[in-house]
């Protein structure tokens, strides 16, 4: 009986520690659950920025559809493939992560790599949460990358793939799908031209997602006058495919240099059950005249499905290829020859659940003594801002000058009692009629009124001088106030910010494992875990299978338990067709088990038969302070 892969139902950030790692798995539906073109054949994405006549395509496969904003990592593989699907070797292949300045995304190593022995060029991006310049446009747009290729004669291919990014939520707001784009032909031509285009909605386990309604779109429809044969919106069919038409009219001698120069973007969309959208998109190459076009595709399906063999020594996965022409018509009795490369091999190892639990209570031991000292800290700050607070306003001036100004209060009290007793005495003498004296006291009240007057004005000038004083000191007294604000709402974020990580830590849903992958760069001696099943049992690294009358075949495939998430290869099926060869490959990543993935016991896969010597994969790392 087989039993469901492992299924991604924890939290984005759980489901990006699972995903990262060096470029570890690839393959839809399992532990590492890729985005590849397993259903793209080996002919048909193709990109066309300054597309011309050229018989080469790209085709990017992606680890994992999906990056977490809090910190990430995924494999790129662009294979460099001839018009019928053949890789080529010793070329360099270009890669660039559009509006990498804002949305913190970075190629780990050189963005040009030359194609290997199967035209396949692997790049590593890392996306840095502290680079991020807005969160939210990140969120809502994606990471576009885009692959180009010039040939020896200067002519240019290319070919774009969406990377969508998740906050570090709950596991709802995940896309339950992810979408893949194919076209049956890698160039259309200026002078008209039709194509078929296939979108393939795809769920978490790598299984085709039937009666889903999915949208197409033609960027830059009103410009290059590409239209859809029919609706923009189609649902998916039992194998999770929609087919649209679409036609290039000859386009006008004014238009055919732009159309060349941009080639032909389509974006394609679905929104699962919990209303979150899922965008893919890819670019068709336009030519201005007619050159070699491929013979046919070959297209993979898989099931989804993944089951140990009796002994438990192996997985072993159930798979389908489709032959057709360049028509979509079925090629029966095509006998198609299936072999296996190995792509990608990691060292590291797995931990458990239980050891999670550990390494988090090792992040947050440090963290809460931190938020205590924190906390002890702003409340000292808060006190001595509440003491600046209620300080009066004063200074060794004011103080100066409040007694200056008392000690002229009281002189001119003073003066106006002596002038009081001189007015009394005048008045006196003059009922006397004692003109000596009435001459006397007059001089007196002109004497004490003048130096009255000379107080007053003194007194102004040292009220003055007090207001003057009195602002010096409340400015200085409000800056001392701001000052110590500051410091208070600094501890405040500190504070918070601590307390946020810590909330992030202890409410993060961990999944049962967590992989550390460190890519092994020379695999020269690393040995082929995967093999294909024949009717018999046995198990071979190549196979020729002979198509139905449907133009299909099925196969399985099987590899030992422990080399499950530690190698991604590439499946390469070759028929030919008219004297031609047809080629198509499958990225597949060796994956794991949902019930042995969840397990607590030791399972074979949690080290890795290359070693273990790899860096520790903190989940937690991207939500420290």
């Amino acid at each position: 009986m087989k039993k469901k892969e492992i299924s991604f139902k924890f939290s984005a950030v759980a489901l990006a520690v699972l995903l990262a790692g060096c470029g570890g798995g690839g393959s839809d539906g399992y532990y590492n659950n890729g985005s590849s073109s397993t259903e793209s054949g080996g002919s048909i994405n193709n990109g066309g920025s300054n597309a011309v006549e050229t018989n080469y395509h790209l085709i990017i496969n992606a680890s994992k559809p999906q990056l977490v904003v809090t910190g990430d990592t995924a494999v790129i593989t662009v294979k460099l493939a001839d018009v019928n699907g053949g890789g080529v070797s010793g070329e360099s292949v270009v890669l660039a992560v559009e509006d990498t300045i804002n949305n913190g995304v970075t190629i780990e190593g050189s963005s040009n790599v030359k194609s290997d022995e199967n035209g396949n060029a692997i790049f590593t991006i890392r996306l840095t949460p502290s680079n991020v310049k807005n969160i939210s446009e990140l969120l809502r747009d994606g990471i576009r990358l885009n692959a180009i290729y010039k040939d020896a004669a200067g002519k240019l291919t290319s070919q774009t793939r969406i990377l969508e990014v998740v906050d570090s939520v709950q596991s709802s707001n995940i896309a339950q799908y992810h979408l893949d784009i194919a076209v049956n032909k890698p160039t259309l031509v200026v002078t008209g031209d039709n194509a078929i285009v296939t979108v393939k909605a795809i769920d978490e386990n790598g299984g085709g997602v039937s009666g889903r309604e999915v949208t197409l779109s033609i960027v830059d429809t009103k410009t290059n006058k590409v239209t859809i044969n029919g609706s923009s919106v189609g649902i998916t069919d039992s194998n999770g495919n929609i087919k649209y038409n679409i036609t290039l009219p000859t386009v006008p001698d004014s238009l055919v240099s732009n159309i060349i120069d941009s080639g032909i973007t389509l974006d394609a969309k679905i929104v699962d059950g919990n209303q979150v959208v899922s965008k893919q998109s890819i670019k068709i190459n336009v030519s201005k005249g007619v050159i070699e076009q491929p013979i046919g595709n070959i297209t993979f399906g898989k099931s989804g499905e993944l089951a140990k063999t009796a002994d438990a020594l192996y997985y072993r996965e159930a798979l389908s290829a489709h032959v057709v022409d360049i028509d979509g018509k079925p090629l029966p009795n095509y006998r198609v020859t299936m072999s296996i490369d190995l792509l990608r091999a990691g060292r590291g190892y797995f931990q458990t659940k239980a050891q999670l639990d550990g390494t988090r209570n090792i992040r947050l031991n440090p963290l809460r003594a931190n938020l205590n000292t924190q906390n002890s800290n702003l409340r000292q700050q808060e006190s001595l801002l509440a003491s600046i607070q209620g300080e009066p306003v004063q200074s060794a001036e004011i103080t100066r000058l409040q007694n200056e100004i008392a000690t002229v209060e009281q002189q001119i009290r003073d003066q106006r009692s002596l002038l009081a007793k001189a007015q009394t005495n005048l008045e006196l003498a003059q009922n006397r009629k004692n003109e000596p004296f009435i001459q006397q006291y007059q001089a007196e009240i002109i004497s004490i009124n003048g130096e009255i007057a000379q107080l007053n004005l003194r007194l102004e000038g040292l009220r003055v001088k007090l207001t003057t004083a009195i602002a010096s000191a409340t400015a200085e007294k409000q800056q001392r106030i701001n000052q110590q604000t500051n410091i208070v709402n600094d501890l405040k974020n500190q504070t918070q910010t601590i307390a946020d990580a810590i909330k992030s830590i202890e409410s993060l849903v961990l999944p049962s494992r967590v992989q550390s992958y460190c890519e092994i760069v020379d695999k020269s001696n690393v040995q082929l875990a995967t093999g294909f099943v024949d009717p018999q049992g046995n198990v071979s690294p190549t196979f020729t299978y002979t198509t139905d009358s449907t133009g299909k075949f099925n196969f399985s495939v099987q590899y030992l338990r422990q080399y499950a998430g530690w190698q991604t290869v590439e499946f390469k099926a070759k028929t030919s067709v008219s004297t031609k060869d047809l080629n198509s490959s499958l990225v597949y990543g060796l994956g794991l088990l949902k019930e042995d993935f969840d397990s607590e016991a030791g399972q074979p896969f949690d080290e890795s038969p290359y070693g273990q010597n790899c860096a520790l994969n903190d989940p937690f790392a991207g939500l420290l302070p």
